[in-house]
């Protein structure tokens, strides 16, 4: 969560917020070394010159560089192709970023149809950690691995078998220990910057939202420019049945409802200004992979409050709002409806500032 301590008028709202939701809703191995070359024609010789078989697509997606500040926690989908560099009969794709020393990252690399090995190397080519099997199913993740000096970091996605080639989805993590997030939050609340605003106004929803025992919430950002904050949540798949999503969504706005209208009454410290226009609710598997984006808006929240009514048109809305994530039956590929990345027609990730 944002922060640990709320004031007791606040405590006691919240804690009203809950009990209406709960009632109503129910280091060795493969790498890029000094000799190794990419497509982009970058440094000299090629470890392996051998033809890449008939069978293996020619022309994917090319992943080589990502930033922290505006990639961290958003899953990126690439392929392993027969353009990409090959070593010892596996296609691999070398992915830099820019990082400070002590920074921490969890990284992940997840396939629906291949078997993934990441290998993190540092600034100046040294093996730091690499993983097969680590994650869930054939994932492979890196935990909690710590930076140790500033420069450019290369995650080297590639294979554990030869001669494969499909697409992948890569997560990378910025760890940001709860004292650091607290600073953002010192001091008066009507000092507060937009992001800190928009950071409050999360917090606030995720409490009573959280209160749903079979999700957990596992991410927050918000975007000041595009005034819309979000939520990660997990769920597991034996909870994925129609009842359970169906009061899933009730509890989407029921959650924005309520405490945007305490937003909006001024109550407290906070106002109406502080809320925002959207707020997405994402949902992934319990090994990350995103299952679907909802989003709901503003005038959806006033419109429920003034109603009181979960009727069809609330709910065809939210549908018609949803995207598919690869994770969902629904999910196809290039259709409007879908995305692997978590783009969707209203949001633009890029300014996105993330919490947790």
């Amino acid at each position: 969560m944002l922060r640990i301590t709320l004031s007791t008028s606040r405590n006691a709202l919240l804690t009203v917020l809950v009990a209406a939701l709960l009632i109503t809703a129910g280091c060795n191995g493969l790498g890029v070394g000094e000799t190794d070359t990419g497509p982009d024609g970058t440094t000299s010789t090629p470890e392996s010159t051998a033809t890449p078989t008939p069978t293996v697509p020619q022309n994917g997606t090319d992943l080589r560089s990502i930033s922290l500040e505006q990639d961290a926690g958003h899953i990126i989908n690439s392929d392993l192709d027969g353009g990409d560099p090959k070593r010892d009969g596996k296609y691999y794709e070398p992915v830099q970023f820019a990082a400070e020393a002590g920074t921490v990252v969890n990284i992940s690399m997840r396939s629906p149809t291949g078997d993934p090995l990441v290998k993190l190397r540092g600034p100046n080519g040294t093996v730091i950690d690499l993983d097969d099997d680590d994650g869930m199913g054939d994932a492979a993740d890196l935990t909690m691995v710590t930076l140790p000096e500033t420069g450019q970091y290369t995650i080297i996605a590639t294979s554990s078998e030869p001669n494969t080639a499909f697409t992948y989805y890569l997560t990378v993590e910025q760890f940001i220990p709860p004292e650091q997030r607290d600073v953002l939050f010192a001091g008066n609340m009507s000092s507060w910057n937009r992001t800190e605003q928009l950071g409050e106004f999360a917090d606030d929803v995720s409490r009573p939202f959280d209160k749903n025992t079979w999700t957990n919430i596992t991410g927050v950002s918000v975007n000041t420019d595009e005034n819309y904050v979000v939520l990660t949540y997990t769920m597991d798949p034996q909870n994925r049945t129609m009842d359970r999503m169906t009061d899933l969504d009730a509890s989407m706005l029921f959650a924005y409802s309520a405490v945007d209208g305490y937003y909006q009454r001024g109550e407290g410290e906070v106002n109406a200004s502080w809320a925002p226009e959207r707020i997405y609710y994402r949902t992934v598997t319990p090994d990350g992979e995103l299952y679907r984006i909802s989003y709901l808006t503003a005038e959806q929240a006033e419109d429920y409050r003034r109603t009181q009514e979960l009727d069809q048109y609330y709910y065809g809305s939210l549908w018609a709002q949803r995207t598919y994530g690869p994770a969902h039956d629904s999910y196809v590929e290039g259709a409007d409806n879908s995305t692997s990345t978590g783009e969707v027609a209203t949001r633009d990730k890029s300014g996105e500032y993330i919490f947790v």
